[in-house]
């Protein structure tokens, strides 16, 4: 069956290293909502509804992601007018393994579908993957092309081999690349935009840049973020990190990006 991943590896506690640090405390305004997926107990849907004819974004997180990174990346958006929702999968891919990568992407979708019905969501769906999210994310972006806008993709690789010795999961590569993110990367039509930390101690970016390659699209953007590595790209960018997002995604529905006044642009601000 296409997609399906066989490896004699497993997740633990330990692959899921809690790094990123949020740089605001907690907002205790923010409302968070938590759907439960029926078909799985060990997998939610978290998240903050935004402007309902706004973008929203379906985010599957990365490995060292924390409750408190999403929501501060929620009220990023929030601000801009749209809303996120990620999949809270850490439990469920340490029972299922890699299979988990691939299998949580229809039960995430269709509930994700049904809940932008049920909250009354209009705004065009983007999805978006963090590190070892980038893997549902793009089987996503492949299986459901026609209902989303774009695809971000932070911190992405193209060889799960080398990703996976880096993060001290394998020792040996492997015989062959079990989720074929170049491969399913070329048959999207749609413009992606990629996130990449100048200091990835995982995915140099020469790797990346393979990935990049393959998209088809002309609209596709490769954003190199100045950090110390690719724990802390969002803390480090900033509000420029949502600004780019934000403008990537409104250039997709035909907005134009607001121009700066003429003696900020002389005086290079």
């Amino acid at each position: 069956m296409e997609g399906r991943v066989s490896l004699p590896i497993s997740f633990n506690e330990g692959f899921f290293l809690k790094r990123a640090i949020s740089p605001e405390p907690p907002d205790d305004s923010l409302i968070v909502q938590e759907y439960h997926i029926d078909s799985s107990p060990r997998l939610r849907l978290m998240g903050a509804v935004g402007v309902k004819d706004e973008p929203h974004i379906l985010l599957f997180p990365a490995e060292y992601d924390t409750r408190a990174m999403n929501e501060h990346l929620a009220r990023g958006f929030l601000e801009k007018g749209g809303g996120l929702f990620w999949v809270d999968y850490d439990e469920y891919l340490m029972e299922k393994g890699p299979v988990g990568l691939i299998d949580v992407v229809d039960l995430t979708f269709n509930a994700y579908l049904r809940l932008r019905e049920e909250l009354g969501i209009l705004g065009p769906l983007v999805i978006m993957g963090k590190s070892i999210g980038t893997v549902p994310a793009i089987e996503a972006m492949g299986r459901h092309e026609d209902d989303a806008l774009c695809l971000i993709l932070e911190s992405a690789f193209s060889d799960t081999s080398s990703f996976l010795k880096a993060m001290g999961t394998i020792e040996e590569p492997l015989s062959e690349d079990p989720f074929s993110n170049k491969k399913k990367m070329a048959a999207l039509k749609k413009a992606v935009l990629f996130l990449h930390s100048h200091m990835d101690s995982v995915v140099p970016i020469r790797d990346v840049e393979w990935l990049v390659c393959e998209s088809r699209s002309k609209a596709t953007q490769f954003q190199i973020v100045p950090s110390e590595d690719r724990w802390d790209l969002v803390n480090k960018a900033g509000p420029l990190y949502f600004d780019v997002i934000w403008q990537f995604i409104g250039l997709r529905m035909g907005r134009r990006p607001r121009r700066r006044p003429r003696h900020a642009r002389r005086q290079g601000a």
